[in-house]
């Protein structure tokens, strides 16, 4: 298809790509978990 593209896949480079996925999902997981740990749940009820 392109013969002039050439990508190469080390081991580090996934290993890389894995930990960075894990911190994105972690952080997103975490930092909204926070948040509403927080919150009381009598004030998150009173807006429904």
């Amino acid at each position: 298809t392109m013969p002039f593209l050439r990508i190469s896949v080390t081991p580090a480079l996934v290993v890389e790509a894995v930990v960075f996925a894990a911190v994105v999902g972690i952080l997103s997981g975490l930092l909204p978990a926070l948040r509403a740990m927080r919150m009381k749940p009598i004030d998150t009820l009173r807006f429904e």
